[in-house]
């Protein structure tokens, strides 16, 4: 007798990570020059996932298009199915190669999107990842390294935050303050930082620890103890950069809200919050990767 698994995993939204227009002439890794009549494209493919309450389990993947010299997107697109068991069953069924080719289409579209948007003549014709390959990376790599924690206290809620102030600053600023410095161009060597920080913080984890906390202003935020740990390290790269050598060069955020009293007030309620909960977790006995040696973010980005 065999068992039969009926699920449906529905794609609930999808969100541009980031789109960059690139120059028109770029070296390629071999030095030599490439321009817009020879481009080069590559993309590349990610995943997180969160087992929110009510067995509610969220699939987020993460497709980017890099087409140099034209430009370079990365497209979240976040699925969702109720089951009560472990969410490695649902990778390895066959629907997962159909779910990988509608988060590669939404990309393929959102390129060519923004690059009408940005008055680019240029569109790009397929994306170069293969859905079943894809599939089978997204059952290997969960089997392998987040399998072993799905019921522990990584997987598991930790961090949450009640709709506030205090809690406004601490959701939204430390995002506000890392997306200028390893995202955009705005005077930093983004490619170069982006590279330094996803040695700490794993790109797919960064993009859903900051989604979930900006919805602050309309809901509780509740982060599992794997997300808790990441926000905790965002949180600490943030204060880091506002009181040391780099300080100064976010005063272009003062339009985006972070006037010298926001700056002022997160400074001291995000260190309070940091060391109450680097104490509790350390009493609880949750070893948190990076926290016994922590980075010096001012001196790592440029």
């Amino acid at each position: 007798m065999s068992t039969h698994i009926f699920l449906e995993l529905k794609r609930i939204s999808s969100a541009f990570m980031w789109f960059r227009v690139l120059s028109d002439h770029k070296m390629d890794a071999h030095g030599n020059m490439v321009d817009s009549t020879n481009a080069m494209a590559s993309a590349t493919f990610n995943y997180d996932f969160e087992r929110r309450p009510n067995n509610v389990w969220q699939l987020h993947i993460d497709v980017s298009i890099h087409v140099v010299p034209i430009a370079e997107i990365k497209v979240r697109v976040t699925f969702e199915t109720v089951y009560e068991g472990s969410i490695e069953v649902i990778l390895n069924m066959e629907l997962m190669q159909e779910v990988c080719t509608i988060a590669c289409n939404h990309c393929l579209n959102g390129f060519n999107e923004q690059c009408e948007a940005h008055g680019i003549l240029y569109r790009h014709d397929k994306v170069d990842i293969t859905s079943a390959n894809a599939a089978a990376y997204l059952s290997a790599h969960y089997a392998k390294e987040l399998k072993p924690l799905e019921n522990t206290w990584y997987a598991k809620e930790s961090a949450k935050f009640t709709p506030g102030g205090k809690t406004n600053l601490l959701c939204k600023i430390p995002f506000m303050v890392m997306d200028e410095v390893f995202f955009y161009a705005k005077g930093f060597d983004y490619q170069h930082n982006a590279a330094v920080l996803f040695k700490h913080v794993p790109e797919p984890c960064y993009y859903t620890t900051k989604l979930r906390c900006s919805t602050i202003d309309k809901e509780d935020v509740t982060l599992s103890g794997r997300h808790s740990v990441y926000y905790l390290l965002c949180l600490d790269c943030a204060l880091q950069l506002l009181v040391g050598d780099h300080d100064y060069r976010f005063d272009q955020l003062v339009d985006q809200g972070l006037t010298p009293e926001v700056r002022k007030n997160f400074i001291r309620w995000g260190t309070e919050y940091f060391d109450y909960m680097t104490k509790t977790l350390d009493a609880a006995g949750v070893r948190m990767p990076n926290f016994d040696n922590r980075p010096d973010w001012n001196a790592l980005v440029r």
